[in-house]
């Protein structure tokens, strides 16, 4: 449903910008608050009406009394805002704010970095938050974020763990789970995705507070058809390359709604425990890397070094797109999956599954590196692996080969689709 809904949006988009743009209005703020309504009315169309939550324009609070720049739109739940009198606009506290949008008629350089340092006063309201309340909070999505970068679960304790890089990853995925996403919108402005990126990059440099740590940069920068896109593992993300760093953006010049769309159910699936629809397509997001990021310490001195990615037009054309489809394993493989599951887990010490491997000629380690390099499994300890997901499904195709999969609805799907590839 995401891609077919994200469609009709972006559709809908063009149509009625193009009618904004064909206006003779030239007074500036009427002009933004013609764009800003545009932008609302898309939003209104892809949120559940069953939920507690609504669109609201005005000031996010901090735990500190202190407010937001003014905003061009919140998506909020609860009743504790406060309407400013004689006006539209509401005070709305950080810890009932999902996500904060900034809406730009015609984003470049200035506008950009303006963008982002409203963002990064809103992710420092999250920050404070998160500092101040003692209550307990759920970060199962966040383990599994960090599960699925790392290819390993955190260990226990690792949250409050300031010497290693571990730590300060896993705080940065939590504070994402938790913040509002952070969607800054321009209908005009840069050209094409090679001036989206180098014009990402230039406001980085010139972000007026500093770049303290990618949690602090927005979730989502669209501009035209193009968008810059923060890997948080909120739901996107890839595993941690051999060099150690987090591919934490990367842009794409198609499908900027579908990403939008995924960012906001996902933080409203977190929020209220609820299922959202699936996307209606195998064929992935095409994700150009463009900023990764490592964690370097200094004694006690601890922050982040950044790596950005200097593609081509050409290169970024030649970017192709590719298919979901299932992980393929062997018989002898589907076997010890099995075994393993009925265990809880890939254990590479147990006795059972060390006979079974050696009954059919397997390697168990290889195999259990191929799961976690899949991140359908992830290590708990190091001769250990247990599944990211409670649940994997399985399929049987009529050609004889077997698959694993932790999205059951895709993995449908694909198996509408399938075709046997030929044998050499």
């Amino acid at each position: 449903m995401i891609t077919s809904f994200a469609e009709f949006l972006e559709q809908l988009q063009e149509k009625e910008a193009a009618i904004l743009a064909g206006q003779s209005v030239t007074h500036g703020p009427t002009i933004g608050d013609m764009y800003e309504g545009l932008t609302r009315e898309l939003l209104e169309r892809a949120i559940p009406e069953q939920l507690n939550v609504r669109l609201v324009d005005g000031f996010v609070l901090g735990v500190d009394g202190k407010l937001s720049h003014q905003t061009d739109a919140m998506l909020v739940m609860g009743d504790k805002g406060e309407r400013i009198p004689k006006t539209d606009q509401w005070i709305w506290p950080i810890e009932d704010v999902l996500a904060v949008f900034e809406v730009k008629k015609s984003l470049f350089g200035n506008q950009l970095v303006d963008s982002i340092e409203k963002m990064r006063i809103v992710s420092l309201q999250q920050k404070e938050l998160m500092a101040s309340e003692r209550k307990r909070v759920k970060l199962g999505p966040s383990k599994e974020a960090f599960a699925r970068l790392m290819g390993r679960f955190p260990s226990v304790g690792e949250l409050e763990d300031f010497q290693g890089a571990g730590g300060e990853i896993l705080r940065t995925i939590a504070h994402e789970q938790l913040a509002p996403v952070r969607i800054v919108f321009g209908y005009e402005g840069y050209a094409d995705e090679t001036g989206l990126r180098k014009g990402f990059l230039d406001a980085l440099r010139d972000a007026p507070g500093g770049i303290a740590g990618p949690a602090v940069l927005p979730n989502l920068i669209v501009c035209r058809k193009n968008a810059i896109l923060k890997m948080n593992g909120h739901p996107f993300v890839s595993p941690v390359g051999d060099d150690g760093r987090w591919n934490l953006f990367g842009s794409t010049r198609a499908a900027p709604f579908a990403l939008l769309l995924e960012l906001i159910w996902t933080r409203l699936g977190n929020e209220f425990n609820a299922q959202f629809p699936i996307d209606d397509s195998l064929t992935k997001e095409v994700i150009a890397p463009l900023l990764a990021g490592e964690v370097v310490t200094d004694g006690s001195v601890r922050g982040w070094m950044f790596h950005y990615s200097m593609l081509s037009k050409k290169q970024l054309a030649d970017t192709p797109a590719d298919q979901w489809e299932p992980f393929a394993v062997t018989l002898e493989e589907y076997v010890i999956f099995g075994m393993a599951m009925n265990g809880g887990g890939l254990d590479l010490n147990d006795q059972s599954l060390q006979e079974g491997a050696a009954q059919s000629g397997l390697n168990l380690k290889a195999f259990a590196d191929r799961l976690v390099a899949a991140r359908l499994f992830s290590w708990v300890a190091p001769d250990v692996a247990h599944p990211v997901n409670d649940t994997i499904h399985t399929s049987v195709t009529p050609d004889g080969n077997f698959w694993l999969s932790d999205n059951q609805k895709l993995l449908g799907l694909w198996s509408q689709q399938y075709v046997p590839k030929p044998k050499r």
